[in-house]
Formats: structure tokens, C-alpha cells, sequence
């Protein structure tokens, strides 16, 4: 995993580590950011077959405006790409994601021209290709794309981008085909539908793609879990709501998980028992558990096939 600081005393509260945590619960960090070699990772990691890692930070590099980068099991890290902050991008703040020849793709939340973020596509040489860029406060495709992308077994790209035009509480859900042509699939009115899509996706077996908004919904505005259909249905699974309504939790941010199941796991920044957030957890099966609450967290679930919720503690 990624921390956005420590890991060193170079930076004003550390850049930032690559850390591995054992199954004994050991922590050892891998690598700590410099600034020169990037800095303030926020996106998840990936693996290759060979067990080097890859990632971004949203900060640092040769320009200051992030880099992706690739970490060897023996902790050597090179910078792969070190944004300039103009047409080809700036503050990658998700993870990348790698096709079988080795290509790794992302979104930078900024740059691209108009500064509304772009898609972009890394070769193993180090080519960087922007694959779409986002035209900021424009209506047609969104900008902001926060949370990266998936791609299905056809090789197209999917993602969200967390606003668009004037409205900043709403967001799309966007295909990039593997010709390259772009389209938005829903977008978000910041109403009951949800909006300020920020967080990446998750595809089901069916195409059905599924994500959290960190604002809209009822009865406040305080986030949805949404299934999305391959027709472009929307369908809310979840409402978020904290005091006086509910202890669920509410702004979540970052993207779900899917057991076998179809269980939907996440987390909300804020809210819970405390107001520090929740975390997710399944009980896919059986009655309806008791609401006993430990004194850290309170979790939630949503299942994909069927909107139903329970209530237990970790």
C-alpha cells in the first residue's frame, strides 16, 4: 500500500511510502519519496507477474506535477513518466492499471489543456499518449476524472468523471472504446441519482458497472452506492445517512470491491458512530444480524443483486 506522507524528512511532513504489511502484521516500507522521484501517492498499487510494483503520486518529479512509477522487490524505484502539467497531464491521483503488452493506463485529475484532466495510455518505452482529454466546466464530457479506469476484456476503457459543466456536485460515467472513440454512459444530476463521481469503477461479469458519489442521494447530500447497466440504466443501491438519519457513514471516496457473491465492500469518509467514517462488510446470506456496534465502527452492505442491507459489527 501507499502512504501520502511520511517515509522520510525530505518533505514538510514526508512525500509520501510504499509499504508492505506482513501477515504477522509487520510493517516495512519499501520506498520513501523524495519529491525528485515523486511525491503524496494517493492511488492503489499494482503487481506484475514478476512482483514489481506499480503506481503514481499525485505531487513531484521533474516538473512537480506527479509521476507513474515502477518499485522492483528490492525496493529500486523508477520514474516511468513525470508529468509536465500541460497537454499531457497533471496530478495522477488513482492508480494504473496494465493491458497484457505491458501498456499502462490512468487519468491525471488535472492538465490537458483546459486543465480538466485527461486518460492517458504508457508505453513500456515510456511513451505517454493522452487518450481523451477533458474539457473543463464544459457540458459534453465532464472533467476531473479522480478515480482512474477499468478496462473490460474487449479493451475498453471505463471512468467517471467527478463534474461537469457548471454543476460541481455532478459527474459522468465515461466508455472510451478501444478505437478511441469517446462516450458518456450517465450522467449525474447531484439530485437523488447522486453526484461528484470521484471514486473508480468495478465491472460485474454482466458489464454492469458499479461506484459511490460523494454527494447527492436522499434523504441528504451525503452520497450513493449506484449500479449502472449496460443500457445505461442507474439504479441507487444505497443512500448514505449520518446523524440524525442513520450511523452509515456518508461522503464515500474511494472505489468498492465485489466478492463472489456479488457483496459490494467500501468505505465512507465521514460519518459513523463518531463522525470519522465507516467501513464496509458482507453478510451475504441469512437473517438479519443484530445491531451491535464495537466502539470503533459501525459497516454497511449493499449487495448488487438485490439492494438489501444489514447491520453489524467488525
Amino acid at each position: 500500500g501507499v502512504t501520502t506522507a511520511g517515509g522520510n524528512n525530505i518533505c514538510s511532513a514526508g512525500c509520501g511510502a510504499v509499504f508492505k504489511l506482513s501477515p504477522l502484521g509487520v510493517v516495512t516500507v519499501l520506498h520513501g519519496f523524495s519529491g525528485s522521484d515523486g511525491g503524496r501517492p494517493y492511488g492503489k498499487l499494482i503487481a506484475d507477474v514478476a512482483g514489481n510494483l506499480y503506481g503514481t503520486t499525485a505531487l513531484g518529479g521533474a516538473h512537480g506535477h506527479g509521476v507513474v512509477f515502477k518499485l522492483t522487490p528490492g525496493g529500486v524505484e523508477t520514474v516511468l513518466y513525470a508529468f509536465a502539467g500541460g497537454n499531457d497531464g497533471a496530478a495522477p491521483t488513482a492508480g494504473v492499471i496494465m493491458d497484457g503488452a505491458g501498456n499502462l493506463y490512468g487519468t491525471t485529475t488535472f492538465g490537458g489543456g483546459t486543465d480538466g484532466g485527461t486518460v492517458f495510455k504508457l508505453a513500456p518505452d515510456g511513451t505517454e499518449t493522452v487518450l481523451h482529454a477533458f474539457t473543463r466546466f464544459a457540458h459534453h464530457d465532464g472533467f476531473n476524472p479522480y478515480g482512474g479506469v477499468i478496462m473490460d476484456k474487449h479493451g475498453a476503457l471505463f471512468g467517471a468523471a467527478a463534474n461537469h459543466g457548471p454543476k460541481f456536485k455532478s459527474g459522468r460515467i465515461f466508455k472510451i472504446a478501444p478505437n478511441g472513440k469517446f462516450s458518456v454512459l450517465y450522467s449525474f444530476t447531484g439530485g437523488a441519482d447522486g453526484g461528484v463521481a470521484a471514486s473508480g469503477l468495478i465491472m460485474d461479469k454482466q458489464g454492469n458497472l458499479y461506484g459511490v458519489t460523494g454527494h447527492g442521494g436522499a434523504p441528504c447530500d451525503c452520497g450513493v452506492v449506484f449500479k449502472l447497466a449496460p443500457d445505461g440504466t442507474e439504479t441507487v443501491l444505497h443512500n448514505f445517512t449520518p446523524p440524525p438519519y442513520g450511523s452509515d457513514g456518508w461522503a464515500p471516496a474511494a472505489a468498492l470491491i465485489m466478492d463472489k457473491e456479488g457483496v459490494l465492500f467500501g468505505t465512507t469518509y465521514n460519518g459513523g458512530l463518531f463522525g470519522k467514517g465507516t467501513s464496509s462488510s458482507s453478510r451475504p446470506m441469512g437473517p438479519r444480524p443484530s445491531c451491535t456496534a464495537s466502539p470503533e465502527t459501525r459497516t454497511f452492505l449493499t449487495t448488487a443483486r438485490s439492494r438489501r442491507r444489514a447491520w453489524f459489527s467488525t
